[in-house]
């Protein structure tokens, strides 16, 4: 009996309760109260002990889920700042993109204005080549058809002799068919006329003559005005001596129809396109001009 009293006593005292009431039951005298009051008090006791274990299973367990919610709102708070920081830099990003974006378009509408300018700008300079190749047919035409109402011409010339290059007078000149104001020796002039009108026979008009007879004068003037080697030296140009002619009308474009017609049929005339004047020639490259080999 005083083991279990003991006992009740300590799980008593351990659980909040007091050894008051084991001392009142003691005290009454009464064996059977007092056996009934230490069972009570055992039942008693070991509620209170298991609600004590309960409580602190409970605290613990709340500890422990505060503990976890404490783990986990750091862990959100983390991932929110995660989250703000890949928002600030999408942002960026998206600005960035959108900056990029407005220059291409300011570049691209910019290409696209200077393009249909250079576009104007072409249409505007074919139509004028297209107005002055037809005012250059037109021309031709004009000639070719003066031509055709005169004969070629016929004339004599005269005797060059003691006539310095340039300085020839043009009584002894002849001018060409189908060129108004050009003129060269008499013999030149005949077979430059003769391969003239084989020209219009297939082209439809005289040979362009751009240059023929050059007085020493002209000479000196272009050899102080023109490139070098693109003017002989005063006094030494065949055109001095009216024996070479400068063409147009399309011979002076490498590989044009007029120009390898004239390549093809200049020497039946006498007249040729020297080496000097070919391309990698010794001279300037100059496809206008021909010269009589008498």
């Amino acid at each position: 009996m005083l083991d279990r009293l003991a006992a009740n006593a300590y799980r008593s005292q351990a659980s909040g309760g007091t050894f008051a009431a084991t001392l009142t039951l003691i005290r009454t005298g009464d064996p059977a109260s007092v056996l009934e009051g230490l069972n009570l008090l055992d039942q008693v006791g070991k509620t209170q002990s298991e609600a004590l274990d309960n409580l602190r299973l409970a605290q613990a367990q709340q500890k422990h889920a505060e503990l976890g919610a404490e783990q986990a709102a750091h862990a959100a708070a983390q991932a929110e700042d995660g989250a703000r920081a890949a928002k600030r830099a999408a942002d960026a990003l998206v600005a960035q993109q959108q900056s990029a974006v407005h220059t291409i378009d300011t570049l691209l509408a910019r290409t696209r204005a200077a393009a249909s300018r250079e576009h104007h700008k072409a249409s505007r300079l074919e139509h004028e080549i297209a107005v002055a190749r037809a005012r250059a047919a037109a021309i031709r035409r004009a000639q070719a058809l003066a031509a055709r109402h005169m004969a070629a011409p016929g004339c004599n010339g005269g005797s060059l002799a003691g006539y310095a290059n340039g300085q020839l007078p043009t009584s002894a000149l002849c001018g060409l068919w189908g060129a108004p104001g050009e003129m060269l020796q008499k013999n030149a002039a005949a077979s430059f006329n003769a391969m003239s009108q084989a020209f219009s026979g297939v082209f439809g008009e005289p040979l362009c003559v751009e240059a023929s007879y050059r007085t020493y004068q002209r000479q000196v003037e272009l050899y102080a005005t023109m490139p070098a080697g693109y003017a002989a030296v005063p006094g030494t140009s065949n055109h001095g001596w009216g024996l070479a002619v400068d063409l147009c009308g399309g011979i002076q474009v490498d590989n044009s129809p007029e120009h390898l017609w004239l390549l093809d049929h200049a020497a039946a005339f006498n007249w040729f396109h020297p080496a000097w004047a070919m391309p990698g020639g010794a001279g300037p490259h100059e496809p206008w001009h021909w010269e009589y080999a008498g």
